[in-house]
């Protein structure tokens, strides 16, 4: 357990502005949802999901971070187990195998997975000499690997939440900006390729939808108009709680999931979209405070990696709906209903609460080669 000492490091504004996400994504799955008996119930699930993320907080929270040092390579492993048994067993949903059918619940390992990269990026990174081009070939394929196995899913959306992971650390890292720079200038000459090799249909639709929204007038191209609507209807205080959503939700909006922050600005209007801004604007601030403050390499590095992932996500999920970037399916963090999305944040939290609490306490472990 922590100290007394450890625990005066508790960040309970952190944790404070996490508890009002959650709280605010509920109200408003039950008002996209209670209007129809087949999404009926998904606010009390997303309840249930959120007291089981909090008890996993918790357990992070009552051991020193450090230990996962030792575990970062075999979690790893056991990650790209779990998406390589996605691919034989998974369940299919929406034309996506990326679940595994556990008793009375599914699990995503590519959620798994997020955490997973980060912990042995961590560990990898932390007294590594990045200043070489060919020390930047194993973060590459420990970032590479799971990021094509999610791909494969499809899954373009969480396979992209790693990228962020992959810069975000090798920047903290101490990697040359113009290296980074280069595997970016590398990245988009490869572009061609990801899009006749690798990517399918329904990732070059998402795409195309993007640029030309009336080339798929039923499907995500429609999405993104009614949300336009959507948020343009409620104009500086919103059309009231609970008035709009369930005009959306029978016509197939998905406003409880990708969408959310259509139907907070739809009903709560400008107020509403300003509040979610501004509760994301001090999660990351806090959070990255935690991060700068943390001498011990390994925390400050998988804290830097947890809140560039989230930060990805936030900002992904905010840009689709409003149309400023194509439809990934990336969720809003603490908002969107997901159960493994939202068990995974909460890990997540509990690790940058835990580098926190101990950051000051935590002794530098010995170089490793």
């Amino acid at each position: 357990m922590p100290s007394s000492h450890a625990l005066r490091n508790f960040d309970w504004l952190f944790f404070g502005v996490v508890l009002a996400m959650v709280a605010l994504g509920v109200l408003f799955i039950w008002s996209c949802t209670h209007w129809t008996p087949e999404r009926a119930g998904m606010a009390a699930q997303q309840l249930r999901w959120f007291a089981v993320g909090l008890l996993a907080m918790l357990l992070v929270l009552a051991v020193d971070y450090t230990i996962l040092e030792w575990l970062a390579w075999p979690a790893y492993a056991a990650s790209l187990a779990g998406l390589a048994l996605v691919m034989v067993i998974g369940v299919t949903v929406n034309n996506a195998r990326r679940w595994i059918q556990l008793p009375g619940f599914m699990v995503q390992p590519s959620e798994v997975a997020k955490i997973a990269v980060i912990l042995v990026m961590a560990r990898y990174l932390m007294h590594r000499d990045l200043r070489a081009w060919r020390s930047l070939i194993i973060p590459l394929l420990i970032v590479g690997v799971p990021m094509g196995m999610i791909l494969v899913e499809p899954d373009l959306g969480t396979s992209l939440t790693l990228l962020p992971v992959l810069f975000g650390m090798l920047l903290a890292a101490g990697a040359p900006p113009r290296k980074l720079m280069g595997l970016i200038g590398a990245g988009l000459l490869a572009a061609p390729v990801f899009w006749f090799f690798i990517m399918g249909n329904a990732q070059k639709g998402r795409i195309l939808s993007f640029l030309w929204p009336e080339a798929d007038p039923s499907g995500t191209g429609w999405h993104v108009r009614e949300s336009l609507l959507a948020i343009t209807a409620g104009g500086v205080t919103g059309m009231g709680y609970s008035s709009g959503s369930p005009v959306l939700l029978n016509r197939g909006f998905a406003g409880h999931t990708d969408f959310i922050f259509a139907v907070i600005a739809h009903e709560w209007g400008f107020v509403g979209a300003l509040l979610v801004v501004l509760l994301l604007f001090l999660f990351f601030s806090r959070g990255f405070a935690i991060a700068a403050s943390t001498r011990e390499p390994f925390g400050r590095l998988v804290a830097t990696g947890i809140l560039s992932l989230l930060a990805f996500q936030a900002l992904v999920n905010l840009c689709m709906t409003v149309r400023l970037c194509p439809v990934t399916g990336i969720t809003l963090p603490f908002i969107s209903y997901g159960g493994s999305s939202l068990l995974i944040s909460f890990i997540m939290v509990g690790l940058v609460l835990n580098i926190g609490l101990r950051r000051r306490s935590s002794s530098i472990p010995r170089e490793y080669a």
